[in-house]
Protein backbone atom coordinates (compact mmCIF):
# COMPACT_ATOMS: atom_id res chain seq x y z
CA UNK A 1 0.00 0.00 0.00
CA UNK A 2 1.46 3.42 -0.66
CA UNK A 3 0.95 6.03 1.66
CA UNK A 4 0.27 9.65 0.58
CA UNK A 5 -0.59 13.00 2.28
CA UNK A 6 -3.62 15.12 1.23
CA UNK A 7 -2.40 19.30 0.50
CA UNK A 8 -4.83 21.71 2.02
CA UNK A 9 -4.85 24.67 -0.35
CA UNK A 10 -6.90 27.41 -1.14
CA UNK A 11 -6.46 29.07 -4.56
CA UNK A 12 -3.81 32.45 -4.51
CA UNK A 13 -6.80 35.02 -3.38
CA UNK A 14 -6.76 33.79 -0.44
CA UNK A 15 -9.54 32.31 1.88
CA UNK A 16 -10.24 35.08 3.75
CA UNK A 17 -10.93 37.57 1.19
CA UNK A 18 -7.66 39.03 0.79
CA UNK A 19 -5.62 39.45 -2.47
CA UNK A 20 -2.50 37.14 -1.96
CA UNK A 21 0.50 38.03 -4.25
CA UNK A 22 1.24 34.63 -6.84
CA UNK A 23 4.81 34.58 -5.39
CA UNK A 24 3.83 34.00 -1.57
CA UNK A 25 1.53 31.53 -2.59
CA UNK A 26 4.03 29.50 -4.74
CA UNK A 27 6.30 29.45 -1.64
CA UNK A 28 3.15 28.45 0.45
CA UNK A 29 2.40 25.79 -2.00
CA UNK A 30 5.98 24.50 -1.87
CA UNK A 31 6.50 24.97 1.82
CA UNK A 32 3.75 22.48 2.48
CA UNK A 33 5.12 20.35 -0.22
CA UNK A 34 8.73 19.85 1.50
CA UNK A 35 6.79 19.67 4.99
CA UNK A 36 4.96 16.17 3.23
CA UNK A 37 7.94 15.23 1.84
CA UNK A 38 10.14 15.44 5.04
CA UNK A 39 7.36 13.62 6.85
CA UNK A 40 8.07 10.66 4.41
CA UNK A 41 4.89 10.83 2.38
CA UNK A 42 5.22 8.69 -1.21
CA UNK A 43 2.91 11.11 -3.12
CA UNK A 44 1.24 13.98 -2.70
CA UNK A 45 -2.62 15.00 -3.17
CA UNK A 46 -3.62 18.48 -4.60
CA UNK A 47 -7.21 20.59 -5.52
CA UNK A 48 -7.74 20.24 -8.89
CA UNK A 49 -10.00 23.00 -9.27
CA UNK A 50 -7.63 25.13 -7.72
CA UNK A 51 -4.69 24.12 -10.73
CA UNK A 52 -7.46 24.48 -12.92
CA UNK A 53 -7.95 28.16 -12.00
CA UNK A 54 -4.65 29.35 -12.73
CA UNK A 55 -3.37 31.29 -15.13
CA UNK A 56 -1.85 29.27 -17.98
CA UNK A 57 1.37 31.61 -17.14
CA UNK A 58 0.76 30.84 -13.11
CA UNK A 59 0.01 27.17 -14.16
CA UNK A 60 3.11 26.59 -15.68
CA UNK A 61 5.21 28.25 -12.63
CA UNK A 62 3.38 26.07 -10.16
CA UNK A 63 4.06 23.16 -12.80
CA UNK A 64 7.84 23.55 -12.74
CA UNK A 65 7.95 24.04 -8.69
CA UNK A 66 5.71 20.54 -8.04
CA UNK A 67 8.28 19.00 -10.78
CA UNK A 68 11.24 20.46 -8.69
CA UNK A 69 9.51 19.32 -5.33
CA UNK A 70 10.39 16.07 -6.28
CA UNK A 71 7.21 14.38 -4.69
CA UNK A 72 4.64 12.65 -7.02
CA UNK A 73 1.51 14.13 -7.47
CA UNK A 74 -0.29 10.79 -7.85
CA UNK A 75 -3.86 11.55 -7.26
CA UNK A 76 -5.49 14.97 -7.64
CA UNK A 77 -8.59 15.56 -5.64
CA UNK A 78 -11.68 18.51 -5.54
CA UNK A 79 -11.80 17.81 -9.47
CA UNK A 80 -14.69 20.94 -9.32
CA UNK A 81 -15.19 24.52 -7.47
CA UNK A 82 -18.21 24.49 -5.68
CA UNK A 83 -19.67 27.39 -7.69
CA UNK A 84 -19.64 25.25 -10.84
CA UNK A 85 -23.08 23.37 -10.66
CA UNK A 86 -22.85 19.64 -12.84
CA UNK A 87 -26.88 18.86 -11.80
CA UNK A 88 -29.67 20.58 -11.67
CA UNK A 89 -31.83 23.05 -14.22
CA UNK A 90 -28.52 25.79 -14.18
CA UNK A 91 -25.74 23.57 -15.48
CA UNK A 92 -23.67 25.72 -18.14
CA UNK A 93 -22.61 22.90 -20.62
CA UNK A 94 -20.28 25.05 -22.58
CA UNK A 95 -18.50 26.42 -19.32
CA UNK A 96 -18.71 22.63 -17.87
CA UNK A 97 -17.30 21.11 -20.83
CA UNK A 98 -14.30 24.15 -21.30
CA UNK A 99 -13.54 23.62 -17.19
CA UNK A 100 -13.10 19.93 -17.77
CA UNK A 101 -11.06 20.07 -20.97
CA UNK A 102 -7.87 22.02 -18.97
CA UNK A 103 -8.69 20.58 -15.73
CA UNK A 104 -7.67 17.17 -16.64
CA UNK A 105 -5.04 18.19 -19.31
CA UNK A 106 -3.16 19.88 -16.37
CA UNK A 107 -3.49 17.00 -14.18
CA UNK A 108 -1.86 14.62 -17.19
CA UNK A 109 1.27 17.75 -17.17
CA UNK A 110 1.60 17.27 -13.60
CA UNK A 111 2.01 13.27 -13.75
CA UNK A 112 -1.19 12.48 -11.82
CA UNK A 113 -2.47 8.89 -12.16
CA UNK A 114 -6.01 9.12 -10.67
CA UNK A 115 -8.22 12.16 -10.55
CA UNK A 116 -10.83 12.15 -7.98
CA UNK A 117 -14.62 13.35 -8.18
CA UNK A 118 -16.21 13.99 -5.32
CA UNK A 119 -17.27 17.98 -5.19
CA UNK A 120 -20.27 17.93 -2.77
CA UNK A 121 -20.99 21.04 -3.62
CA UNK A 122 -21.12 20.89 -7.33
CA UNK A 123 -23.32 17.52 -7.73
CA UNK A 124 -25.48 18.43 -5.04
CA UNK A 125 -29.22 19.50 -6.76
CA UNK A 126 -31.44 21.71 -5.67
CA UNK A 127 -35.06 21.38 -4.56
CA UNK A 128 -37.53 20.67 -7.07
CA UNK A 129 -35.47 18.88 -8.91
CA UNK A 130 -35.71 15.22 -8.93
CA UNK A 131 -33.15 12.56 -7.97
CA UNK A 132 -33.46 10.98 -11.37
CA UNK A 133 -32.81 13.62 -13.20
CA UNK A 134 -29.68 14.36 -11.24
CA UNK A 135 -28.76 10.93 -11.62
CA UNK A 136 -29.41 11.45 -15.91
CA UNK A 137 -26.96 14.23 -15.83
CA UNK A 138 -24.14 13.01 -13.62
CA UNK A 139 -24.00 9.82 -15.50
CA UNK A 140 -23.54 11.75 -18.43
CA UNK A 141 -21.06 13.91 -17.10
CA UNK A 142 -19.17 10.35 -15.65
CA UNK A 143 -18.84 9.26 -19.31
CA UNK A 144 -17.75 12.70 -20.02
CA UNK A 145 -15.10 12.30 -17.57
CA UNK A 146 -14.03 8.85 -18.60
CA UNK A 147 -13.92 9.99 -22.36
CA UNK A 148 -11.00 12.71 -21.27
CA UNK A 149 -9.52 10.17 -18.60
CA UNK A 150 -8.79 8.00 -21.56
CA UNK A 151 -7.38 10.60 -23.76
CA UNK A 152 -4.83 11.45 -20.92
CA UNK A 153 -4.27 8.20 -19.49
CA UNK A 154 -6.17 8.80 -16.22
CA UNK A 155 -8.31 6.96 -13.95
CA UNK A 156 -11.43 9.04 -12.32
CA UNK A 157 -12.68 7.63 -8.93
CA UNK A 158 -15.75 8.33 -7.72
CA UNK A 159 -15.96 9.47 -4.13
CA UNK A 160 -18.72 9.13 -2.12
CA UNK A 161 -19.31 11.97 0.80
CA UNK A 162 -21.37 11.95 3.51
CA UNK A 163 -25.08 13.32 3.88
CA UNK A 164 -23.97 16.79 5.09
CA UNK A 165 -21.64 17.36 2.28
CA UNK A 166 -23.66 16.11 -0.78
CA UNK A 167 -27.08 13.93 -1.56
CA UNK A 168 -26.03 12.67 -4.44
CA UNK A 169 -24.13 9.19 -4.20
CA UNK A 170 -23.74 9.16 -0.59
CA UNK A 171 -22.42 5.07 0.18
CA UNK A 172 -19.48 3.83 -1.61
CA UNK A 173 -22.04 0.85 -2.66
CA UNK A 174 -24.17 3.07 -4.05
CA UNK A 175 -20.84 4.46 -6.05
CA UNK A 176 -20.12 0.59 -7.16
CA UNK A 177 -23.36 0.04 -8.62
CA UNK A 178 -22.76 3.21 -10.53
CA UNK A 179 -20.00 2.61 -11.68
CA UNK A 180 -20.13 -1.13 -12.65
CA UNK A 181 -23.45 -0.37 -14.47
CA UNK A 182 -21.71 1.99 -16.40
CA UNK A 183 -19.02 -0.25 -17.12
CA UNK A 184 -16.87 2.44 -18.27
CA UNK A 185 -13.05 1.98 -18.79
CA UNK A 186 -11.37 4.26 -16.70
CA UNK A 187 -13.81 4.92 -14.56
CA UNK A 188 -13.04 3.29 -10.59
CA UNK A 189 -14.23 4.42 -6.95
CA UNK A 190 -12.88 5.64 -4.02
CA UNK A 191 -13.29 4.66 -0.49
CA UNK A 192 -13.31 7.03 2.35
CA UNK A 193 -13.18 5.93 5.80
CA UNK A 194 -14.58 9.23 7.26
CA UNK A 195 -17.46 9.58 4.77
CA UNK A 196 -18.23 5.96 5.10
CA UNK A 197 -18.19 6.13 8.61
CA UNK A 198 -20.57 8.98 8.88
CA UNK A 199 -22.91 7.08 7.06
CA UNK A 200 -22.47 4.02 9.25
CA UNK A 201 -21.75 2.41 6.26
CA UNK A 202 -20.02 -1.62 6.83
CA UNK A 203 -16.18 -1.42 5.49
CA UNK A 204 -16.89 -5.04 4.41
CA UNK A 205 -18.20 -2.59 1.30
CA UNK A 206 -14.50 -2.00 0.94
CA UNK A 207 -13.91 -5.43 0.22
CA UNK A 208 -16.44 -5.84 -2.71
CA UNK A 209 -14.75 -2.92 -4.21
CA UNK A 210 -11.80 -4.59 -4.62
CA UNK A 211 -13.09 -7.97 -5.78
CA UNK A 212 -15.13 -6.03 -8.20
CA UNK A 213 -11.69 -4.50 -9.61
CA UNK A 214 -13.47 -0.85 -8.91
CA UNK A 215 -11.13 0.35 -6.29
CA UNK A 216 -8.98 2.99 -7.10
CA UNK A 217 -7.80 5.18 -4.09
CA UNK A 218 -8.42 5.09 -0.57
CA UNK A 219 -9.16 8.44 1.95
CA UNK A 220 -8.40 8.11 5.72
CA UNK A 221 -9.18 10.53 8.76
CA UNK A 222 -10.59 10.60 11.76
CA UNK A 223 -13.92 11.51 13.48
CA UNK A 224 -12.92 15.02 13.51
CA UNK A 225 -11.00 14.81 10.42
CA UNK A 226 -7.62 14.86 11.84
CA UNK A 227 -4.26 13.15 11.18
CA UNK A 228 -4.73 9.27 12.79
CA UNK A 229 -2.94 8.85 15.26
CA UNK A 230 -2.75 5.67 17.98
CA UNK A 231 -2.67 7.59 21.34
CA UNK A 232 -6.14 9.57 19.60
CA UNK A 233 -8.16 6.24 18.51
CA UNK A 234 -10.02 6.65 22.22
CA UNK A 235 -10.95 9.75 21.31
CA UNK A 236 -13.02 9.57 18.07
CA UNK A 237 -16.23 11.47 18.43
CA UNK A 238 -18.21 8.08 16.64
CA UNK A 239 -17.42 6.03 19.50
CA UNK A 240 -15.66 3.59 16.63
CA UNK A 241 -12.20 2.92 16.39
CA UNK A 242 -12.49 2.84 12.81
CA UNK A 243 -9.23 3.78 11.08
CA UNK A 244 -7.78 0.15 11.92
CA UNK A 245 -11.08 -1.39 11.33
CA UNK A 246 -10.71 0.27 7.59
CA UNK A 247 -7.23 -0.16 6.48
CA UNK A 248 -8.15 -3.83 7.81
CA UNK A 249 -10.96 -4.10 5.39
CA UNK A 250 -7.95 -2.66 2.29
CA UNK A 251 -5.58 -5.36 3.35
CA UNK A 252 -7.71 -8.54 3.59
CA UNK A 253 -8.89 -7.60 0.17
CA UNK A 254 -5.61 -7.36 -1.15
CA UNK A 255 -5.41 -3.96 -1.82
CA UNK A 256 -1.85 -2.87 -2.77
CA UNK A 257 -3.16 0.86 -4.18
CA UNK A 258 -2.80 4.68 -2.69
CA UNK A 259 -4.45 5.66 0.34
CA UNK A 260 -4.01 9.07 1.38
CA UNK A 261 -4.38 11.02 4.50
CA UNK A 262 -7.37 13.55 3.98
CA UNK A 263 -6.95 15.98 7.03
CA UNK A 264 -9.44 18.94 6.53
CA UNK A 265 -9.83 19.50 10.59
CA UNK A 266 -10.30 22.90 11.26
CA UNK A 267 -6.81 24.37 13.19
CA UNK A 268 -5.01 20.70 12.29
CA UNK A 269 -1.14 20.46 13.20
CA UNK A 270 0.14 19.75 9.97
CA UNK A 271 3.66 20.45 11.27
CA UNK A 272 6.13 17.40 9.38
CA UNK A 273 6.00 15.72 13.03
CA UNK A 274 2.16 14.95 13.29
CA UNK A 275 2.53 13.93 9.32
CA UNK A 276 5.33 11.57 9.79
CA UNK A 277 3.69 9.87 12.79
CA UNK A 278 0.43 9.49 11.08
CA UNK A 279 2.12 7.89 8.25
CA UNK A 280 4.10 5.60 10.29
CA UNK A 281 0.61 4.36 12.59
CA UNK A 282 -0.79 3.47 9.07
CA UNK A 283 2.40 1.60 7.70
CA UNK A 284 2.17 -0.31 11.09
CA UNK A 285 -1.81 -0.66 10.25
CA UNK A 286 -1.13 -2.13 7.28
CA UNK A 287 1.51 -4.55 8.43
CA UNK A 288 -1.10 -5.84 10.94
CA UNK A 289 1.09 -4.56 13.65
Amino acid sequence: MKLGLGILLAPPEGTAGEKESFRGWLERLEAKLEAAKEAGAAFAELPLYVLAGLTDEQFGEAAALIRKAGLPIDSVVALFPGDLRVVGPEVDEERVAGYLERAFERAAELGTETVVFGSGRARSFPDGWSKEQAMGQLEALLQRCDALAQRHGLLVALEPLNRRETNLIRFLEDAVELAARLYLPNLRVLADAYHMDVMREDFEMVEEACEMGLLAHAHVATATRGYPLPEEERQEESGRKFVPAFVSSLVRAGYEGRLSIEALEEGADHSPDVQRRSLAYLRSLAAGE
